[in-house]
């Protein structure tokens, strides 16, 4: 078990993310190619933590925050591979703040996402990160869809969301009035939050605390030497008591470094998104989804708000080629190839459903008409050329060797380590519980000393 060993010193931060306040603290947004590099971590350096954090996103960010909120003393330390914090799925999303309809009761994502929802907004009041409770509609023009809003519906009422109810036509126009459905989900907890912002200031927060943030650095190999694990870099090799597996897109890789993740891979879906011309800016107040299918964990193309104003489209859910193929230049043979051979995506690929959902969202992916014909659906008002190209995220979906996407949170226990292999949607608006439970998982299983 790890105790308090060590208080470290603490780097003051800048108030500007981009300011960079040292060679392993860097709080900043993602540089681009043809800005100036950065000074990395100190190579050549051995550093020993009493707990090591990989990846830099919302999730080990929190969990470095609670670590030191509930072990001052503690010695946390967190590596992340880019040379700032959420450059990946955490800074590359909607910015929803879920209200917790869409979790199957009884799942992980259930019990901490109404929990996450308040605690953010309540977070992001107190620490002055921008947010906005916008309220989510969820619309039903068929019987079908019908059933879809009313299952979410029961779901809400079991998870305990707050003001959860069905509106009529008239209602709905009300509150959307270029909006056309039958009747519609409506969650006033719905909001949205600057994504990037928020894990800035909840690193921020953890290192005024005593966490080290080191940026730049790559996990190349672990090694456990009992009772401690051995982690090389290219910044030098690191030791810690406990290691903390919250690297996202590459979760998987870096359990697999010490025999663990056997059952799962971790799949790419890219998620494009398309945001509306200023002048129809207008055409929205709130969030507006489709009924999701529930046999998948996809909500599909919706249209929200950011807090800069902009309304974005999106996002659809491509099977990729790469864990960061953002576009085809980034896609990865070798990544390919690992998720062409293992044995779940081979069983998936024989399933018709999901064959069907794979090659439709390939083909509409193709066309911005068919992009456009998605949002139609929803608000009839949008024509193509009020649609331009934004950012791309991707979702690091979790398959398991039965061919199954895994639709809840997944943790792995190894030797003096601890690795979340499945973090998806809503792992933003679950992060502060879900961090929590982690820490106190931890404890009960002897990982850490309580205190």
């Amino acid at each position: 078990m790890i105790g308090r060993l060590t208080t470290p010193s603490k780097t003051p931060v800048s108030d500007d993310p981009r300011v960079i306040d040292g060679p392993r603290l860097i709080l900043k947004t993602c540089l681009t190619r043809r800005e100036s590099p950065i000074r990395p971590a100190k190579r050549g350096s051995r550093l020993n933590f009493d707990v090591l954090i990989v990846g830099g996103g919302i999730v080990g960010c929190a969990v470095a925050r609670q670590l030191v909120t509930s072990n001052p003393g503690l010695h946390v330390g967190l590596v992340e591979k880019e040379r700032s914090l959420a450059c990946h799925t955490s800074g590359r999303n909607s910015g929803v703040i879920h209200s917790g309809f869409n979790q199957a009761p009884g799942t992980l994502k259930a019990k901490f996402c109404v929990d996450g929802n308040a605690r953010l907004r309540a977070y992001c009041r107190s620490r002055g990160v921008k947010f906005e409770e916008c309220g989510t509609l969820v619309l039903s023009r068929t019987e079908g869809e019908r059933r879809v809003i009313r299952e979410l519906e029961r779901r809400g009422g079991l998870n305990g969301v707050p003001g959860l109810r069905i509106i009529d036509r008239e209602e709905l126009s009300r509150l959307e009035p270029n909006v056309v459905s039958a009747e519609a989900l409506f969650s006033p907890t719905g909001s949205i939050v600057d994504s990037r912002g928020l894990v800035f200031s909840i690193a921020r927060e953890a290192e005024e605390r005593g966490a080290e943030l080191i940026m730049g650095v790559k996990v190349v190999s672990l090694q456990v030497a009992s009772p401690r694990v051995r982690v090389s870099t290219t910044a030098g090799d690191m030791e810690c008591g406990l290691l903390i597996n919250c690297a996202g897109l590459h979760a998987d890789r870096i359990a697999k470094m010490i025999g663990l993740s056997r059952r799962y891979s971790i799949v790419p879906f890219k998620g494009q998104y398309y945001r509306l011309r200023d002048e129809r800016k207008g055409l929205i107040r709130s969030m507006v989804y489709p009924p999701p299918d529930l046999e998948f964990p996809f909500l599909g193309v919706h249209l929200t708000k950011r807090v800069n104003g902009d309304i974005i489209l999106g996002p659809n859910a491509t099977l990729v080629g790469g864990r960061e193929g953002y576009s085809i230049a980034r896609y990865s043979v070798g990544d390919s190839l690992a998720m062409a051979s293992f044995p779940g995506f081979i069983r998936a690929s024989l399933n018709p459903r999901f064959a069907r959902l794979v090659l439709g969202e390939l083909h509409a992916s193709a066309s911005k008409k068919r992009f456009v014909e998605r949002a139609r659906e929803l608000v009839p008002l949008i024509d193509e050329g009020d649609l331009v190209l934004d950012t791309a995220g991707i979702r690091a979906q979790l398959l398991n060797d039965r061919g199954e996407l895994v639709d809840d949170f997944v943790l792995e226990w190894g030797h003096s380590s601890i690795h979340v292999l499945n973090s998806v949607s809503p792992g933003m608006t679950c992060a502060m519980p879900f961090a929590e439970y982690v820490v106190g998982q931890a404890i009960d299983r002897g990982y850490l000393n309580e205190g």
